[in-house]
């Protein structure tokens, strides 16, 4: 996780901001968490994790699906 708050310019977007477990928490909490709850917090509820989620060989994250990425990052 630390690698994907590294390579991504806005927390939010590791989040599945469409789940039940991410409207519980709510987007106000979580814009105002430090990286370290942020990071606690997706590895404690794995519902709160956008997917799918992939860590290429070349060490490269890829969230959600966008076709474009995916068969760039998987078809070479």
């Amino acid at each position: 996780m630390v690698q994907a708050l590294k390579q991504f310019d806005d927390r939010k977007k590791l989040f599945n901001t469409n789940g039940a477990s991410y409207r519980a928490i709510g987007a106000k909490v979580v814009k105002e968490m430090s990286d370290l709850d942020a990071i606690k917090a997706l590895a404690s509820d794995g519902k709160l994790i956008k997917r799918p989620f992939l860590i290429t060989e070349e060490g490269k994250i890829l969230l959600g699906f966008r076709f474009e990425d995916w068969n760039e990052a998987l078809i070479c």
